[in-house]
């Protein structure tokens, strides 16, 4: 039989495993001032080609304002560019992620691959899309 007492516990214990857990990033400042939210930097490795750094961040702009992000994100690259070629690497993705819709027992977002290459002159610009 379960009382009050034990369904107050429960739903307690319930309600901290759901919430109040740190933000899952870290934040940064560019030289601009602005500031964005890291969840994450790794090597990737593909099948075919060469290895690519990327670096996954949360951003505060919806995916569908193109402009905008791509704003945001080549001023993300300008700075992440340089940790690329530390690691002797000729590619970087940067990964902008929506910030997740929490749902009762999961959650959800939406994200988007920006993709940078160096060229043989040393000069970087992002890869051409894909249809």
């Amino acid at each position: 039989m379960i009382t009050t007492r034990h369904l107050s516990a429960i739903i307690l214990a319930i309600a901290a495993a759901c919430g109040g857990s740190p933000p899952p990033y870290q934040e940064r400042t560019l030289p601009s001032g602005q500031t964005v939210k890291i969840l994450g930097v790794g090597k990737m490795f593909f099948t075919k080609g060469d290895s690519a750094l990327m670096l996954k961040y949360q951003t505060d702009l919806s995916l569908d304002d193109e402009a905008a992000l791509r704003r945001e994100v080549l001023a993300i690259s300008e700075v992440f560019r340089q940790d690329v070629e530390r690691a002797g690497l000729k590619a970087g993705i940067v990964n902008a992620n929506e910030r997740p819709v929490g749902h009762l027992f999961w959650s959800s977002n939406r994200s988007f691959n920006f993709v940078f290459e160096q060229a043989a002159d040393g000069t970087w610009h992002e890869a051409e899309r894909k249809a």
